[in-house]
């Protein structure tokens, strides 16, 4: 990729000044408040299962800039850089991405946090809003140029139309409620159909987007993981759009402030267009006795309130109506609500436990079966299992998770510190023979010759995941240095491989010797050792116990 600017217009024509990655919400932001998890999204960070796309960068090649990114600067100077007039310009993002055409890279991730009080999240639409509408000027043929006199507008239609969008956008809240008033008042007897019809235009998005989540399902296999998560998506947007519904009239007062208070700063005074917060401070909460969002905020019941009494005036108190209007008296106490951090999750259950050590135990073993000397000791990067294809590569991040994998499985009872110490020489021994640059080791080696893998290259990346596992690593054998020899760990890994056996045992083959003998072994392993003694005692109770169930499994 290579931006090429035009000549004589100077935006970029061909390729792109800016990759766009895709932003994602941080998981400990989500945990803040009900409003953060609500608005959210999805958290995390998962590139490989999660790729989206972008309408505009699907149909016209170019994405939409917002803020984020990787850039070209010199191209991005050239573009922009003496492109607007000074101080002028509070939302840049979008017309920047227009003139230097942005290109979303969907396996790229970037992790933002999301507002934790309505108020700081009302503050932020605010904020967009009026940029939105101070580069209404790039709808038309003429544009404000860096000396304030008019030029020729070189963006094309697409970008035009993005503008365009936006402004609808903010104009979404205003319009319903107006149509709602409008239509109670003016049409008394219709009042229903008019509720009908505005409450369809707020949840009609959530519902197609549930259907395309079914036609997107890739195959049987994800059939109900794929139909729990869409599931999961409609409940929730419904939710939002129920809240979105109650701060109707309080969101838009504040997109109408937005839109004049932008106007008249753009024609008139001139003055305070680059008015801004950033979100710690809009969640700080402002120094005044009552915000403008708080004034707004109670103002809505007020509105509410008239609505209420003219519709039943006028004779359209129809109940529905009459619902939507209570809702909106509710908008101040349901902002105290949003704004308190969410319930905790419940307790782990014992089954609960059961389980997760099972999906452990489970993950362990491809640790420990692919482990062998063939490979140098050292796990394959992956294994295909139909048709069967071990990929005998090896990266320094599988490098870095392969140790730590082995702590872990110390930290679970699969393995002693012993048996631990001795798989983590013969790993380090292989890893000494792999040739490096500079120290750094390249990005793939064959794990049955050692070689390394064209093309030969470094990642940033592999190496940084190595060093963050090699110091998780080193922290965690100092804590074994501290810990008894054996420990209750060890029971509780006899224990999730004796339940895995017993599990994957056909029933057919379960006879009740046999299952007296995996009863008698899980309860030996719940005692609690105090002693040498007492260990030397639980296993062999536990030894000859396992020696006399392997008979009953070699029968099998």
């Amino acid at each position: 990729n290579r931006p090429v600017i035009d000549p004589v217009t100077n935006p970029v024509r061909e390729g792109f000044t800016i990759l766009l990655p895709r932003i994602a919400t941080s998981m400990q932001s989500v945990t803040r408040s009900r409003l953060a998890r609500l608005k959210g999204g999805e958290t995390g960070f998962d590139p490989y299962t999660n790729a989206v796309s972008d309408v505009y960068q699907d149909l016209y090649g170019r994405g939409s800039f917002v803020g984020k990114g990787i850039y070209d600067v010199r191209a991005f100077q050239q573009a922009v850089g003496r492109r607007f007039p000074e101080n002028s310009l509070l939302s840049h993002d979008l017309i920047e991405g227009e003139y230097c055409r942005t290109a979303l890279a969907t396996d790229l991730e970037m992790i933002d946090d999301c507002p934790a009080a309505y108020e700081a999240w009302c503050k932020r639409k605010h904020r967009w809003v009026r940029g939105d509408w101070q580069i209404v000027s790039w709808l038309f043929s003429k544009v404000p140029g860096p000396d304030g006199f008019k030029i020729e507008n070189p963006l094309p239609l697409i970008s035009r139309w993005k503008i365009f969008d936006n402004l609808r956008r903010s104009l979404l809240e205003l319009s319903l409620l107006f149509f709602l008033l409008a239509g109670w008042l003016v049409d008394p007897d219709s009042a229903y159909e008019y509720t009908v019809v505005a409450l369809g235009l707020l949840i009609a998005p959530v519902w197609f987007d549930f259907i395309f989540a079914l036609i997107r399902i890739p195959n049987l296999e994800r059939l109900r993981s794929s139909l729990r998560l869409a599931l999961f998506r409609l409940l929730k947007s419904h939710l939002e759009v129920f809240v979105d519904l109650i701060f109707l009239p309080h969101q838009a007062l504040l997109m109408a402030d937005a839109i004049i208070r932008t106007a008249i700063r753009r024609y008139f005074t001139k003055k305070n267009l680059l008015e801004w917060q950033t979100m710690a401070q809009a969640e700080m909460g402002s120094s005044q006795s009552f915000s403008l969002v708080q004034i707004y905020l109670f103002a809505a019941p007020i509105i509410a309130l008239i609505a209420f009494f003219l519709v039943n005036g006028v004779g359209a108190g129809h109940p529905l109506a009459t619902l939507v209007v209570e809702l909106w008296l509710l908008s101040p106490l349901v902002a105290l609500w949003l704004d308190r951090p969410p319930p905790k999750p419940r307790p782990l259950t014992d089954q609960d436990r059961v389980f997760l050590r099972d999906v452990s135990l489970q993950t362990w073993r491809y640790f420990t079966d692919f482990y062998s000397a063939d490979d140098n000791w050292l796990i394959p990067d992956n294994v295909q299992e139909d048709p069967p294809i071990i990929a005998h590569r090896l990266s320094p991040t599988n490098l870095g998770l392969m140790m730590t994998a082995n702590l872990a499985a110390v930290d679970f009872g699969y393995l002693t510190p012993a048996e631990f110490a001795a798989r983590l020489e013969k790993m380090c021994k292989s890893a000494r023979q792999l040739e490096r640059y500079r120290g750094h080791f390249y990005n793939w080696y064959d794990t049955r010759t050692l070689e390394t893998l064209a093309p030969r290259y470094i990642s940033a990346v592999d190496s940084g995941n190595l060093v963050a596992s090699l110091l998780t690593l080193k922290q965690g054998c100092y804590e074994l240095l501290d810990r008894p020899i054996i420990h209750q760990r060890v029971l509780d890994g006899l224990r999730d491989h004796c339940l895995r056996l017993r599990d994957t045992l056909p029933a057919s083959s379960r006879s009740a010797a046999m299952m007296r003998l995996f009863e008698s072994l899980l309860k030996t392993f719940e005692y609690k050792p105090t002693d040498l003694f007492f260990w030397e005692g639980i296993l062999d109770d536990a030894q000859e116990t396992a020696a006399r169930l392997c008979k009953h499994i070699d029968f099998l």
